[in-house]
């Protein structure tokens, strides 16, 4: 039988935030960590602009995307001065926003997470590339009996060695006297052939940002190679790159000043998200499915003729609570039509929710936002889109714009406008009755100001010399809105957005159905805001993780 060298305890893929914590808070077991990078915790050093901001007073499920539960019960685990007292011995600096950078920088930090682990007994091996990770039994004296990665039937499906047993064959009901003398241990294979063992199996293997600093998707791999969803990865904290009707922002590189931000912000998922209900016939319905409510007419009566686009629908007498549907009804009798529902409660917090439909007349409604139709109803609470302010410098790019503002922004942007306020309390009205030259009555650089009146057409004057039709465009500044082309991917980007799924997983970081298997860190659906925040999680899942393998 294939002699198996050594079975760690625990087994951790990535020596990044999440990695090496989990590592300096494991207590009395054999530890081995493996790091594609020739060194350790690359990502951490760049983290801060080199000053690594390791956590922020102000940490609470508000700050992050992702299953508000999952992240609640994961930041529970640990607080901003848990963070502080591990780091004790450095010294910190709370700046603006709460958050607290590394006085001496972040070499210290990671030295310090690189000593606390080796205290601890762990093992760190660099320059292993991971490839790939499965369950195999193994017998008592660490010698391989089978592998196997799935349960199929009454069988086992995997490979086995050529001169251990052939346990493929024994069905469901001879499984218990099959491993009676056998355990479960994951084999992870490095691209360069070498075997590692383990009882447990953490991957902190991080997301896909920051290419340049050895960013993989192992994880992601490993995760679908066990039946995991993973949600598609895509940049985030990121710069916008441009269309060519801001292509002047460009040339304004350099250039930095506050505003504000405004977009929807993407659903946060909790609980169960499709419910049905029923209503009468005809008239005005009410849906209601928990805090989701929506009143509107039928639209039966607001079907419109045939023609070669589907009409939008249309949000009327919002403050009568209600929002008349029109649709189209083709030839055939199908109705097509685009679907914005008001959600109009008791106070003024009003929240919008969207959708495309395709759906018979004679049919049952099924899709998201809650629709009526002489009939069946459906609703989703995941469906609902919320008008969000975020403030904070705007950094203007040779590719685009950034800056905080905009990279907490990327988080929630989907294919569509954005917002900015270029002047956020300020008042037009100090304008209007200024008789100097715009660009030097307005609260922002002369450089933007010029840059901007150009790109207009308009010259620098004062505001009571602009026509009507001038001074539309330059109360643009109040309210600037325009369709980024895209963002400037994962090689500038801070974190991922998306990752495994965290509905697979339990309370502590654990695989549900899948015994010593564990995701923490980056590499989940989870992204927090800029400053701190993405840290402090790897942190968090790695010190709640901590506490259930020392328990063991």
């Amino acid at each position: 039988m294939a002699k198996i060298c050594k079975i760690y305890d625990v087994l951790i893929i990535g020596a990044g935030a999440a990695g090496l914590f989990l590592a300096a808070n494991l207590r009395g077991k054999s530890v081995a960590v493996l790091e594609k990078n020739a060194t350790p915790g690359k990502k951490i050093l760049a983290s801060g602009g080199g000053r690594c901001n390791v956590t922020n007073r102000r940490i609470d499920a508000s700050n992050y995307l992702g299953n508000a539960d999952f992240v609640t019960n994961i930041l529970k685990n640990l607080d901003f001065k848990d963070v502080l007292k591990f780091f004790g011995e450095l010294k910190f600096n709370e700046q603006k926003q709460n958050q607290f950078f590394c006085e001496s920088g972040a070499k210290d930090v990671l030295g310090v997470l690189l000593k606390r682990a080796r205290q601890s007994g762990a093992q760190i091996f660099c320059g292993v590339c991971v490839k790939s990770a499965r369950k195999i039994l193994a017998d008592e004296n660490g010698e391989i009996a089978d592998a196997f990665l799935a349960l199929n039937g009454n069988k086992f499906e995997g490979s086995c060695c050529n001169d251990a047993p052939n346990l493929t064959e024994f069905d469901a009901s001879n499984l218990q006297n099959v491993k009676r003398n056998l355990d479960e241990i994951f084999e992870v294979a490095a691209e360069n052939g070498d075997k590692f063992y383990a009882k447990n199996l953490v991957v902190a293997s991080g997301g896909l940002s920051y290419k340049s600093l050895g960013a993989s998707d192992v994880g992601y791999e490993i995760a679908r190679s066990f039946g995991i969803k993973v949600i598609p990865p895509a940049p985030a904290l990121v710069g916008f790159t441009v269309q060519k009707e801001e292509f002047w922002f460009k040339n304004l590189s350099g250039v930095c000043f506050p505003a504000q931000i405004l977009l929807e912000r993407a659903p946060q998922k909790s609980g169960d998200d499709s419910k049905s209900y029923s209503q009468s016939k005809s008239g005005d319905a009410d849906v209601s499915a928990d805090k989701f409510s929506v009143r509107r007419e039928t639209i039966g009566a607001n079907l419109r003729q045939p023609s070669d686009k589907p009409a939008p629908l249309q949000m009327n007498d919002l403050n009568s609570q209600k929002a008349v549907t029109f649709a189209e009804q083709r030839q055939n009798g199908e109705i097509e039509l685009n679907l914005t529902a008001n959600e109009a409660p008791l106070d003024k917090n009003r929240e919008f929710y969207e959708s495309d439909a395709k759906f018979n007349a004679s049919q049952e409604i099924e899709f998201n936002g809650g629709a009526i139709l002489n009939g069946d109803a459906k609703a989703w609470k995941s469906s609902q889109k919320k008008r969000i302010e975020i403030a904070g410098d705007v950094l203007f790019a040779h590719k685009g714009i950034s800056g905080p503002a905009v990279l907490n922004a990327s988080l929630f942007w989907q294919k569509g406008l954005i917002e900015i306020n270029f002047c956020p309390n300020f008042s037009i009205e100090t304008v209007q009755k200024s008789k100097k030259q715009l660009s030097t009555v307005l609260p922002l650089p002369r450089r933007f100001t010029l840059e901007f009146l150009r790109a207009a057409g308009l010259s620098d004057k004062p505001y009571g010399k602009y026509a009507q039709a001038e001074r539309e465009k330059i109360l643009r500044l109040f309210s600037y809105r325009f369709a980024p082309a895209g963002t400037f991917g994962f090689e500038r980007a801070e974190v991922t957005k998306g990752g495994v799924d965290t509905d697979a997983l339990e309370v502590g970081c654990g695989v549900k159905g899948v015994r010593g298997l564990y995701f923490i860190g980056e590499v989940l659906n989870v992204t927090g805001m800029l400053g701190g925040y993405n840290l402090h999680f790897a942190f968090a899942c790695a010190r709640a993780l901590a506490g259930r393998l020392n328990a063991k």
